[in-house]
């Protein structure tokens, strides 16, 4: 077989020095909160308002869409579902929860097209002794009621009873990317530091917790108790879960690490409070001093923002890249306006699928946005009442906010880093790479690097295992240049670049590939000044005769760049003749050889005549008797074929070329 063969690839380098990430899916489109409000985000920014919405919550709503945006079902404060058509969906009452608290209710994929409900109890906190279980799940399965849904499971326990847990819930996935956590916290009077963290996954969800005892007192009233209040604080996941924030009274602000394989905290850090005696820990219906609540992360996990309800007032930054507590807390910076509204002007936080924070107030007919949450201090851009919710089909016929705003898993709003492509100078094919420095602040601790340059010809220098490799590339192309970043404690991501090069000599071989046994080849090379193949200089022009199959490395230098190339190429050596050979030549004669479309063929005896393509396959078979007999093949392709003759005393083999 002759030919010309091209052995050439194309090019591209790569380096960089930040933190990228991708936004959110979009199970996150549609929100539904407050009274009648909503927002849909399918289209971009800003969203759009929705005004047909019958879900009537102060706070603690959840919605969830499906894969493409479109919505599938809201929550009411862990007591009511809603279809997507806003009518109570079958079986959707009385699930498990009770309207009060922020973080009433939240939505997790189950499988397929279930989902859980999770939900908080918060009418324990009000009837009595603790005699029921606070934390509990319901199961819809969309796949039912025409589409529209419907809850086949309800009043499902998480927690045990006779255990206080505040109303605070939020979730992030598991290490393992298909499971998730869940993180409650006891509470009661007068209060607790234990976290719990239950395992979800598309059986059930475990019922035996991961309890962490860390950080402040957590605590909201219940019973009879006089002196005691409700405290509206939440604890809230990073979009990437690995690290947990949670407020509290006294202005007191704790962030922790959280390990997504084990479901433990760790490394508390008290990032702001009020020194000692200027808050009284035993507070009453009346608001105390210094009210941080709401809690929300940048998408790139760099900086914190914290709403406070009254002294100081507003929406302030934390720089969690600055390092230590001390740090973190001097780096504090207000980027609200000073707010003369009644108390509470800035209740609740939300990082939605646009990269840009939405900030709910009391009762507002408006949202607040926070436009690059990545910048530090006020080039972060506040937006006060950005977003007007719009009129509504009912009455009020205004949407009106509440308190708060839906709730997700932070997972759906992780950033994923990437390699930015940029432009280096490549000397013969070697240029160096560097590792992504990402935001350790956010959880991103590297445990180790694997490059994988995708250059299979360099061998062992394929790969690297440190940050910032240099690499030399065999011979110019595209090549897709793959980073593995493994975390510590677990998890990984994958990054690509494609890298381009193309100042090494361009080598190709021509002249025939494929020959017979004890055929030789005359081989040609182009594309550089000097050859050598197998490590043995030759010239522009060689003669190969292998025995076998033989695979040969070419190399060739520019004199003129002293830039070198290698390419890989083989010879494939095939039997052709006296495959087996028991009968005498003269029983069988083939012509002519080469043959353009017939082929005549002379026996002396009756034979099985099979006709093979060159990788084996039969494409002509006939039994044939004594004489002269003529094949046509005009519907064959130009190439190599083998002709075999099967006969009582043996079998004969013959090659012949179609041209």
């Amino acid at each position: 077989m002759s030919g010309f063969i091209k052995y050439g690839f194309i090019v591209l380098i790569l380096k960089s020095h930040l933190c990228f990430f991708l936004f959110s899916q979009n199970e996150t489109s549609q929100w539904y909160f407050g009274y009648k409000a909503g927002l849909n985000f399918q289209s971009g920014t800003p969203p759009q308002t929705i005004s047909n919405s019958n879900l009537s919550t102060m706070y603690g709503c959840s919605t969830i869409s499906d894969s493409i945006g479109n919505l599938l079902f809201a929550v009411r404060a862990g007591d009511l579902i809603y279809n997507k058509q806003n009518d109570t969906m079958d079986n959707g009452q009385n699930i498990g929860g009770y309207y009060g608290g922020y973080q009433t209710s939240i939505i997790l994929r189950k499988s397929g097209l279930q989902y859980y409900v999770i939900t908080h109890n918060n009418l324990n906190y009000f009837s009595g002794p603790i005699n029921l279980p606070m934390m509990n799940y319901a199961i819809v399965d969309m796949a039912l009621a025409s589409g529209l849904g419907s809850v086949v499971a309800s009043c499902k326990s998480i927690t045990p009873s006779g255990i206080p847990f505040v109303s605070k819930i939020a979730a992030t996935k598991h290490c393992n990317g298909k499971d998730d956590w869940l993180l409650f916290h006891e509470g009661g009077w007068p209060g607790s530091t234990n976290f719990y963290s239950y395992l979800a996954n598309s059986s059930s969800i475990s019922t035996t917790p991961i309890i962490t005892a860390i950080g402040n007192n957590q605590k909201q009233a219940y019973g009879t108790c006089t002196n005691c209040g409700f405290y509206p604080g939440i604890h809230k996941f990073s979009p990437n879960g690995r690290k947990v924030c949670a407020t509290y009274e006294c202005q007191r602000v704790e962030l922790y690490d959280f390990n997504k394989s084990t479901g433990v905290l760790s490394n508390v850090m008290v990032i702001d409070s009020l020194p000692s005696g200027l808050c009284s820990t035993t507070w009453s219906n009346t608001i105390s001093p210094g009210m941080a609540v709401g809690i929300e992360f940048s998408p790139d996990g760099s900086k914190l923002y914290i709403s406070y309800l009254n002294t100081p007032q507003g929406v302030y930054q934390f720089d969690l890249s600055s390092g230590t507590a001390t740090a973190i807390a001097a780096s504090k910076t207000p980027v609200t306006p000073s707010l003369s509204i009644a108390y509470p002007s800035v209740v609740h936080m939300q990082l939605a699928k646009d990269g840009k924070i939405y900030i709910v107030g009391t009762s507002s007919t408006a949202l607040s946005t926070i436009d690059n949450p990545n910048n530090p201090g006020n080039t972060c851009n506040f937006q006060l009442n950005a977003i007007p919710l719009g009129t509504i089909t009912t009455p009020p016929y205004i949407a009106i906010s509440g308190f708060g705003l839906p709730a997700f898993e932070s997972t759906f709003f992780e950033k994923k880093p990437t390699l930015a492509p940029f432009t280096a100078q490549i000397n013969c094919g070697a240029t160096s790479f560097s590792a992504p420095i990402l935001c350790t602040a956010a959880g991103y601790s590297i445990n180790s690097y694997l490059w994988n340059f995708g250059d299979s010809l360099s061998g062992f220098s394929n790969t690297s295992l440190i940050a910032n490799p240099q690499h030399t590339f065999s011979s110019n192309g595209t090549f897709t240049v793959k980073l593995i970043l493994n975390y510590l404690p677990c998890g990984q991501d994958t990054l690509k670049q494609i890298v381009n090069v193309s100042d090494l000599p361009s080598l190709y071989v021509s002249g025939k590939t494929t020959i017979c046994k004890g055929e030789s080849t005359n081989l040609s090379f182009m594309g550089a000044t000097t050859y050598s193949i197998n490590a043995l200089t030759t010239q522009t022009h060689v003669t190969l005769q292998p025995s076998v199959t033989t695979t040969y490395t070419l190399c060739g230098i520019n004199n003129t760049t002293n830039c070198l190339s290698k390419i890989v190429f083989k010879v494939l050596v095939l039997p052709c003749i006296n495959v087996f050979n028991a009968m005498h030549d003269e029983d069988l004669k083939v012509f002519p050889i080469p043959s353009n479309r017939f082929l005549n063929i002379e026996l002396k005896d009756k034979m099985q005549i099979s006709i093979t393509n060159l990788p084996g396959k039969i494409v002509y078979e006939s039994e044939f008797l004594t004489g002269n007999h003529i094949i046509d093949f005009s519907s064959l392709k130009p190439g190599i074929y083998f002709l075999i003759a099967k006969h009582k005393t043996g079998k004969l083999v013959r090659k012949f070329i179609l041209e």
